[in-house]
C-alpha cells in the first residue's frame, strides 16, 4: 500500500524538504518514522503546506524587491561605511565583510546570505572607495564601497 507523505527534511534518493512524495506504507513506518522526517500528507497537512509555501514565496518576493532597490541605490550612491580614522586616513579598526553586512542591515533592513557578497580586498585599513560585488542568480553586480571617517 502506498501513502503520500510530506518530507520534513531532505531524504537521499527520495526528495527534498517540503516535497510531497508517495512511498510504501512499510517504508514510511520503518525508515522515515525512525528519523522523524515525514508527516502523513492528508488534506489538512497539504493545505497547511500550501499556506506555508505561499507565505515563503511572498517573503522571498519582498526580499527580492528590497534587494533590487538596495542594489540600485548602491549603484548610484555607493555603500557608505563610517569608521573612525587617524587624520591621515588610516582606520583604527579594519573594515571587512562583517561591516558591509551590518551596513546592509542598518540601511536596507536585511542581511545578505553567505557568499552573496564578494569583497576582494577582504579587509581595508584606509578611508577610500573600494569595489565589491553582490552575487545575484550567479551573476556578480559591481558596486562601490565608500569608507569615510566618522
Amino acid at each position: 500500500m502506498k501513502v503520500k507523505v510530506l518530507l520534513l527534511d531532505n531524504v537521499a534518493k527520495l526528495g527534498n524538504k517540503w516535497d510531497i512524495v508517495e512511498v510504501s506504507d512499510a517504508y514510511a513506518r520503518n525508515v522515515l518514522i525512525k528519523q522523524w522526517k515525514w508527516k502523513i500528507a492528508d488534506k489538512a497537512t497539504i493545505k497547511a503546506w500550501e499556506r506555508k509555501m505561499q507565505k515563503k514565496q511572498q517573503e522571498q518576493a519582498q526580499l527580492n524587491e528590497k534587494l533590487h532597490k538596495a542594489l540600485e541605490d548602491i549603484k548610484q550612491n555607493g555603500l557608505e561605511i563610517k569608521a573612525k580614522s587617524a587624520p591621515d586616513g588610516h582606520l583604527y579598526e579594519k573594515v571587512d565583510l562583517r561591516h558591509i553586512e551590518d551596513a546592509f542591515v542598518e540601511k536596507y533592513g536585511f542581511r545578505p546570505k553567505d557568499k552573496e557578497i564578494d569583497f576582494p580586498q577582504k579587509k581595508v585599513s584606509k578611508t577610500w572607495e573600494y569595489d565589491f560585488y553582490y552575487v545575484v542568480d550567479g551573476k556578480k553586480v559591481h558596486l562601490k564601497l565608500k569608507v569615510i571617517w566618522n
